[in-house]
């Protein structure tokens, strides 16, 4: 049987801080993480089809989020993106792009929580 530690949540974001905060906070919920600093590092480890979700931000430098989870293909993860920077067409190109959820910074701990737990129960149900 699988375990978590073989489906863990990716976690995708330029900012230092941040991916460490995401990773601290979904760790101390009980998830499995591994973290990326960008698309392009995400999209080279073996681990992003086995992934059980991805939390990406929008606005990453060189490939962006939605461009880089549009890529991904149907067999994918389900995907939840972050951003600082709201606006109507981010909002548009993440669901546009496939995401389950969608979250502006900052966001609180219950938020990215649900969020996290409805993407990876939209993935079991696709």
């Amino acid at each position: 049987m699988d375990s978590e530690q073989d489906h863990p949540i990716l976690v995708v974001d330029d900012d230092d801080g941040m991916r460490s905060a995401l990773c601290r906070l979904l760790g101390a919920a009980g998830y499995a993480t591994r973290a990326f600093a960008s698309a392009e590092e995400a999209q080279a480890s073996s681990l992003v089809l086995k992934a059980s979700c991805l939390v990406i931000d929008v606005h990453l430098s060189g490939l962006t989020g939605t461009d880089w989870y549009a890529t991904l293909g149907a067999s994918r993860p389900p995907a939840v993106f972050v951003t600082a920077f709201d606006s109507e067409q981010v909002r548009a190109s993440a669901l546009e792009a496939g995401g389950c959820a969608y979250l502006t910074k900052p966001f609180n701990r219950r938020a990215l929580l649900q969020a996290v737990e409805g993407a990876i129960r939209a993935g079991h149900a696709g």
